[in-house]
């Protein structure tokens, strides 16, 4: 079962629209939730939930498998997630993955560095959600000036995103 499979009009436009109910009855797309925060009030509302958030203590522990204790493997890939992490402005970062319930998704690139110990993490910033769209299987894509119909094929492991209850039907939350 897929888009191209189904009777679905959606896999045949390319990259699938944003379905959010309002903005379709409004006739808009995304980008008129930009303006909605040039509003004193909406702003205020949505900083006084992100500095609730982001005022929490957070901290990182190694996983382990039901109620057995970590092993060295992970507690070793745990510390170095550490390291990586001190060295990022975690603050602005989680003030931007926190404006995923507003637009749907915060996409994230990740920036990689290479070093004696292997690969890691030297970068995280949240990127503009217009930027990306979703194909028919769902794969996140890069809107791109070469390709703004169907997009770009993003690099394994070079994107995350935050997403507010994506469902099969809407991706992008």
């Amino acid at each position: 079962a897929s888009r191209s499979a189904a009777w679905d009009f959606h896999g045949l436009i390319g990259l699938l629209p944003d379905p959010d109910p309002i903005l379709a009855k409004r006739g808009d797309g995304a980008e008129v939730l930009d303006s909605l925060t040039a509003d004193g009030h909406v702003m205020s509302v949505i900083q006084t939930r992100k500095l609730g958030t982001l005022k929490k203590e957070f901290r990182w522990q190694p996983g382990a498998m039901g109620d057995q204790d970590a092993d060295q493997a992970a507690k070793r890939l745990c510390a170095r997630l550490v390291e990586d992490m001190e060295q990022l402005d975690l603050y602005d970062l989680l003030s931007e993955i926190l404006d995923a319930p507003y637009y749907g998704l915060t996409p994230i690139e990740i920036n990689w560095r290479t070093g004696k110990d292997g690969i890691r993490i030297s970068g995280l910033r949240g990127l503009p959600h217009r930027w990306f769209g979703f194909s028919e299987e769902n794969e996140p894509r890069f809107i791109s000036r070469n390709n703004p119909w169907d997009g770009e094929a993003l690099p394994f492991g070079k994107f995350v995103f935050a997403r507010h209850f994506p469902t099969y039907d809407n991706p992008y939350g």
